[in-house]
Order: C-alpha cells, then structure tokens, then sequence
C-alpha cells in the first residue's frame, strides 16, 4: 500500500507525500505497521500476551491495545505517568480496548515491566514485550521490519513515475522507523539521506538508538550517516509552539492534511525549515506517520481555552 501523492510546491521543492495515516486499521500510522510485525513475531514464538509501553499520548500503545484485541491477545498497556490533566485520545482508546492499564514514574519503567512480565506468567500466559528486555532493547530488528519492507514500496513509486526522491523527511521518537527506512536503503545501496526530525530525543540519544537497530537489523556496521535533527522539538515530547500549531491549522485549512502539533506537525515544520536551510529542490517525500488522536486532543484544547 503505497499511499503516495503530489502534495504541494514548497520554493523550488516538489513535495510528495506518503500517507501512512489511512492504513484501514487504529487510524492508521507507522505503529500500525509496526506492530503488526509483533503480532506475527508473538504468533511464531507462541506468545499470547502483549505488553507495551509508552506516554499516555502514544500511538504505539493504542495500535497494540487494538491489535491485540482483534487477535484475541490478552494485553497490559504500561503508561507514563506525566502529571498533564485530562484523558488524551489515545489513553482513552487503550481503556475502552480492554487492555490492562498500569502507570509508572520514568524511574521505574523496568522494575514495572517485570512486574507485568511476572504477573502475565503467574496467570499461565506466555507474555511479550514489545521492545524485548525490560530495559527496552532486543527487540530492534522486529521493530525495524516494517519500513524496511516499505522502503520497497517508495522505489516502486519511483519507478513508475519516473520521479527519485532527494531526502526523505519523517517524524522521529524512538527511531524505530527511521531504522527500517535507513536498513531499506541500505540493502539497496543507496546514500539518499533519510532525515528525522525529532520529536524528543536528542541526537546523541536518537543516533545511538538508530545504530543499535541498524545494526540488529542488518548484523553489522554500516558507514550511512544517520541525520537525526534535534532542532526542532518544540519544547521537547508532548509539547508546540505557536509556529507548528499555525502550521497544522493551515495544512488542514488549505490542503486537508492533518497533522498533530507533537508529532507530524513538528517533522513537516522541520522539513520545511531544513528545505530552506538548504535551499532543497526537487522531489522530496514526506512520511506522515498517523496520530489523527493527537489532532482531536489539540482541537478539544484549542475549544477549551
């Protein structure tokens, strides 16, 4: 499913766009994608109960919450405690999905993911957790599947239209895909540059969690630069400013694009910015990764206030 399209002139740049966010299932996005690779890994190793872990606001808890249910998997939906106010969306769906909720300090994340691991055990359940070990790694290769496929699915478009993409632009937070995209050119020996713009890491963070993956993915080392751009964060995870707020409002206003201000809206403000810093031209791509969620929460904000 390639979802990809014209989407605006930007300068001298043409940009297209590839629409993650209409995937059929859980609106759509990059988690989506993502874990159903966990699904079809939890089914090859007999595992019958998923356990996630993620902000109250993440895209990758809902998608597992709901994958697991349509498969009849029993789930546990670890969140981060972050003291905000309110029920965002995505929470909101995890509840009424039927998953377990558990809550933890960032302090305390390993020590609740073998507390859920243990319990999901006593119940006689065979558990899986979606990033591997407690500590969060191991489990980067799983992770990394998806885009890697669809890095295919990009050259495809490519062909047909004749057409080959400068950079290739997405929003990044664990670097997962950005992994599987960068392992997809890789296999394909291609130095094009995939840039994501980050959500929350820094680079030195982001960076290195994209080598660890890289190098799960492909079992070495490679020389590809890895461009993970810490400049445009907005304020860190979970937080905008004014200028990617007015940012979403136009593109929906004037090209019917939603984006949410915490995630794909800071990555397409940034695109635009690096296509300025650059003076880009030419096809460049953008990979709108879904949270539609994060868009309700903005708009009921913006009501509220």
């Amino acid at each position: 499913m390639k979802n990809i399209s014209f989407l605006m002139k930007y300068k001298d740049a043409d940009i297209y766009i590839k629409r993650d966010d209409l995937l059929g299932f859980s609106f759509g996005g990059n988690k989506v994608r993502i874990v159903e690779k966990v699904i079809l890994d939890m089914k090859k190793k007999g595992c019958d109960h998923l356990i996630s872990y993620g902000s109250r606001t993440s895209n990758l808890n809902r998608a597992a919450a709901h994958l697991a249910e349509r498969e009849g998997f029993s789930c546990t939906v670890i969140f981060k405690e972050d003291g905000r106010e309110g029920m965002p969306f995505n929470e909101w769906f995890v509840k009424e999905s039927g998953a377990e909720s558990i809550y933890c300090g960032p302090d305390r994340v390993r020590e609740t993911v073998e507390g859920a691991l243990r319990k999901a055990e006593e119940l006689g359940k065979k558990p899986y957790y979606i990033y591997g070990t407690p500590d969060g790694t191991g489990n980067e290769a799983v992770l990394t599947e998806a885009y890697t496929e669809a890095y295919d699915e990009i050259l495809e478009f490519e062909v047909s239209e004749g057409i080959s993409f400068d950079h290739i632009f997405l929003a990044s937070g664990t670097g997962m895909t950005q992994s599987g995209l960068m392992a997809g050119a890789i296999s394909h020996g291609h130095k094009r540059e995939i840039v994501g713009i980050s959500v929350a890491r820094d680079e030195k963070k982001g960076t290195e969690a994209i080598k660890r993956a890289l190098y799960a993915r492909l079992h070495r080392e490679t020389d590809l630069r890895i461009h993970f751009l810490d400049g445009y964060r907005s304020g860190g995870y979970g937080a905008s400013d004014q200028e990617v707020r007015e940012l979403c409002r136009h593109m929906l206003s004037g090209h019917g694009l939603p984006l949410d201000p915490v995630y794909t809206g800071k990555a397409f403000s940034g695109m635009l910015r690096e296509i300025d810093r650059k003076k880009l031209s030419g096809p460049q791509l953008f990979i709108h990764t879904g949270g539609l969620p994060g868009v309700f929460d903005a708009a009921c904000k913006d009501m509220l206030s």
